[in-house]
């Protein structure tokens, strides 16, 4: 029922009971008193259920009957990056749009609604935080879960914006509607993907949801709350939702019971759902020409609102009785006008401009309705707002106003029709608001629904924030085609500071291994804070690794290496054979390569060296690491050898062996990586033997990636100066790199190279091509134009986007997904516990390391009181 007042309007939830004179209101179960001036009205009988504008929900067709004969559905539009999207590509979404708005019949009637909400806190902790393990790194967990809060609320204050089409079908019944929406469904589908986006029907439950927090702002994100029901049955738990559409209809109660708020308060200019306010804003007035970033402009607001822009379109029938009445009413006020002019003896010709302007614009919109395939359409655009004080709500009315008036755009308050504002902005295609503005469909068009693609996908890990909406960034590279991945920046970019971060996510997220090939000493720091393994490989050091070793795992041959199809289990000889002559393709440094001789040579020497541990030409047995063959014995193998061509290959062995100041490679293995995190550190090896070691440790890097497939663990490897491997002259190291990168997913690894070199990477034909085919590449400040040209060639940048990595601050740049661009920037606080192992800057490792000395001192000598008590 209604209660009136002087200037509201008391919407009650379900029933009223009256005593002495005072009606008593039962308000979500609580009794409020109103005053005696408030005089009722009996023949109004409405309440808060019957406010919703919902008629019938049809379930099993998927569809919400708005009113008698409307059946309405909605779509998640998918956003795509608009604004940093060339001109032409902006030109051709807004051509596809309007291709899409056209093709929408006459008894189709369309609302695209902009819903900015907080975002749902408990989802996305438990989809972007940290979990805590209890494996002792829990304190660093907690660390990274303050950045990501403290991100998430900057910005937007922890707005999220969505965007949803809802499309409405006036027809005789549900049957025939849901015929109707299986054409609309493929159509919105096949128009969507043309413009690189999608639109996925929701579900009723989602819907209803929707609806629900927007009528309930008190209480949102409570609709669909999973919980776990242990059933004795069947002995096991059961996953269900707090909304069921059985357990509705079993209680008596209807959606819009569930749906409805606690309370209504409607007055002239604004309204009270529970403890918000609400207030509705129409756009009246649009300027001649409007920016097609408006609607996104409007819309990028840090607080909770919604903008719906509703469209019908108009009939042939419709649009010509509009034309043809406009032309009839100009022309005869033209013909007036000269009939005026003859009486006072005026030139007939001497006409006001305007009306010979006005007369003009119909003919051209007609023209333009019969050559350019333009159609009209019934528009209304309104915004609703949310706020918890009036001092609030007047700031959020400012701002949208102020917003529009840049662009020339009228928006004022609705008086005395809040409630039929408010009921057209919901996502319901429920349009009662009487005025309408009549738009072409190219002038339609610019209320495009794109404006910044966002990337946010489910066991991601947050790489820092989105730079043009403000938005957390979380990807997860396991879900790709491939998981291969570059990090792209010019010296003091932050591209080591950008791989550590995402090295300590894995660490602290997953249970993958992470094994990474450190030239420059810039992980040790970090790799010892979280108990990993440091190997230190230089001349004469106590770690040495046998690029000759053959790892139990690498030759056991069983059925799953048929179901793989994997060569190198079932020999393992052959593939020791390709890297060993890739290495000496290395060490040879031949312009042309190796002859076939030297190659047959090698071949005959590993087969001889490895003859005692084979069987019919196969391995039966691994050989133990003090029996495996070194460089040692393939000097000596070649010095026996009477061929010519085994002499160069000796005195090329001779540095890297036995005596030779290059002999670091030449001694039995004696370690064992077993360690989750295994940082190999050849920052003292010289730059002589650099890409070599290089080499040889992602043979060993294999070795343990083949072993985590056994076991279903994904495995992180990272490879810092990789240009190295795509200098002139090293096309056998190159393609090392490039089989290690093209094999590495059916192994579950995942590998990522780091330089600041990006020239010498896209020079190269093979690190071009794996470039075009990666699925991750962030990219930092580039200073090098040509890399830059090459990059936009690659990636398709527009020039918005080139503005990311030309002149960019620190960790600015921009994603890369594998089929989207999206600009990135970074800030990680100094103050955070995890900064330490995160920066390369030498003065501030100095001082942790220095603090970190002091209190392992102060430490011990508080032991030391203790023991002497």
């Amino acid at each position: 029922m209604y209660l009136r007042g002087e200037d509201e309007m008391v919407k009650v939830n379900r029933r009223y009971g009256k005593k002495k004179g005072i009606w008593e209101i039962l308000i979500g179960g609580i009794r409020r008193d109103m005053s005696l001036g408030a005089r009722l009205v009996p023949e109004v009988m409405e309440t808060v259920q019957d406010s919703v504008p919902v008629y019938c929900v049809h379930e099993g067709r998927n569809l919400i009957e708005t009113g008698p004969g409307l059946f309405t559905r909605m779509y998640a539009v998918e956003n795509i990056n608009y604004r940093t999207a060339s001109e032409q590509e902006q030109e051709s979404i807004l051509t596809k749009y309007r291709a899409f708005l056209n093709s929408l019949g006459s008894n189709t009637e369309m609302a695209l609604t902009l819903f900015n909400r907080n975002i749902n806190l408990s989802q996305f902790q438990e989809e972007a935080l940290l979990k805590e393990t209890g494996d002792g790194f829990d304190h660093l967990r907690h660390e990274m879960n303050k950045v990501i809060m403290a991100r998430i609320m900057e910005g937007k204050n922890g707005i999220t914006r969505d965007e949803y089409i809802t499309l409405g079908v006036r027809t005789e019944d549900a049957k025939k509607a849901g015929e109707v929406f299986k054409r609309l469904d493929n159509d919105m589908d096949r128009h969507f993907k043309m413009m690189q986006s999608s639109a996925r029907p929701l579900k009723i439950e989602e819907r209803l949801e929707i609806l629900h927090d927007i009528y309930n702002p008190d209480n949102a994100g409570e609709f669909l709350i999973k919980t776990r029901v242990f059933e004795a049955d069947t002995n096991r738990l059961t996953e269900v939702t707090s909304f069921d559409f059985e357990n509705i209809r079993s209680m008596g109660i209807s959606v819009k019971d569930v749906l409805a708020p606690s309370s209504m308060v409607i007055r002239p200019k604004h309204m009270e759902l529970g403890n918000h306010l609400v207030r509705v804003l129409r756009v009246t007035e649009l300027p001649a020409a409007l920016s097609d970033t408006f609607l996104s402009d409007l819309t990028n607001m840090p607080f909770n609102m919604i903008t719906t822009f509703h469209v019908r379109p108009m009939s042939n029938a419709e649009t010509n009785t509009l034309i043809n009445r406009q032309l009839a009413f100009i022309r005869e006020e033209k013909h007036n006008l000269q009939r005026s002019n003859q009486r006072n003896q005026i030139d007939e010709s001497m006409i006001n401009p305007e009306v010979l302007e006005r007369e003009e614009d119909v003919l051209k919109l007609r023209r333009e309705i019969r050559e350019n395939d333009e159609h009209l359409f019934e528009t209304t655009l309104t915004v609703v707002i949310f706020a918890q004080d009036m001092s609030l709500l007047e700031e959020y009315t400012e701002s949208v106003i102020s917003e529009c008036k840049k662009a020339s755009v009228t928006c004022e308050i609705l008086t005395d029709e809040q409630e039929e504002g408010f009921d057209t902005t919901l996502p319901l295609c429920c349009n009662l608001l009487h005025n309408k503005r009549t738009l072409k469909s190219s002038s339609c068009a610019v209320f495009v629904p794109f404006s910044n693609l966002e990337v946010k996908e489910r066991d991601g890990i947050n790489y820092s924030m989105n730079a043009a909406s403000k938005n957390l960034l979380i990807y997860n590279r396991e879900n790709k085609a491939n998981y291969n991945g570059f990090i792209l920046g010019s010296s003091g970019s932050g591209k080591s500071f950008t791989a550590k971060t995402e090295i300590i996510n894995v660490f602290l997220k997953k249970s993958a291994d992470i094994l990474i090939l450190d030239p420059e000493q810039e992980y040790v720091y970090m790799t010892t804070a979280l108990g990993g393994q440091v190997i230190p490989v230089m001349p004469g050091g106590r770690y040495h690794i046998n690029p000759l070793d053959i790892s139990a795992m690498d030759y056991e041959f069983d059925e799953s290496s048929l179901m793989y199809g994997d060569a190198y289990s079932v020999d393992p000889i052959l593939e020791k054979v390709s890297f060993i002559t890739k290495l000496f393709e290395s060490m040879l440094q031949k312009t042309f390569g190796m002859d076939s001789i030297q190659k047959a040579l090698i071949d005959e020497c590993l087969r001889t060296l490895y003859a005692p541990f084979m069987q019919d030409n196969r391995l039966f047995r691994c050989p133990r690491p003090e029996e495996t063959p070194t460089f040692n014995d393939m000097m000596d193998f070649f010095a026996a050898s009477r061929e010519p061509e085994a002499r160069e290959l000796f005195f090329t062995l001779k540095r890297y062996a036995g005596e030779g100041t290059l002999n670091i490679f030449a001694q039995r293995t004696n370690v064992e990586l077993h360690n989750r995190i295994v940082c190999f550190d050849i920052s003292s090896v010289g730059d002589e033997l650099k890409l070599l070691a290089m080499n040889i440790i992602q043979d060993a890097m294999w070795s343990r990636l083949v072993e985590n497939r056994r076991i279903g663990r994904f495995t992180y490897i990272y490879v810092d100066e990789c240009h190295l491997f795509f200098q002139a002259g090293n096309d056998s190291a190159a393609e090392f790199l490039t089989a290690l990168w093209k094999r590495a997913r059916k192994y579950g690894g995942v590998p990522t190279g780091i330089t600041q070199n990006t020239s010498d990477m896209v020079d190269h034909p093979l690190a071009k091509k794996l470039l075009s085919e990666c699925n991750f590449i962030q990219v930092l400040n580039q200073q090098s134009d040509e890399a830059r040209e090459h990059l936009r060639g690659i990636l398709n940048l527009s020039d918005s986007m080139m503005d990311y990595i030309i002149s960019a601050p620190p960790g600015q740049g921009l994603f890369y997904t594998g089929s989207n661009v999206v600009p990135f920037y970074s800030h990680f606080p100094e103050d955070n516990a995890i900064y330490p192992y995160l920066t390369s800057d030498m003065k501030k490792l100095a001082e942790y390391r220095e603090r970190e000395r002091r209190e392992r001192l102060r430490q011990k000598q508080e032991e030391r009181k203790k023991n002497m008590l």
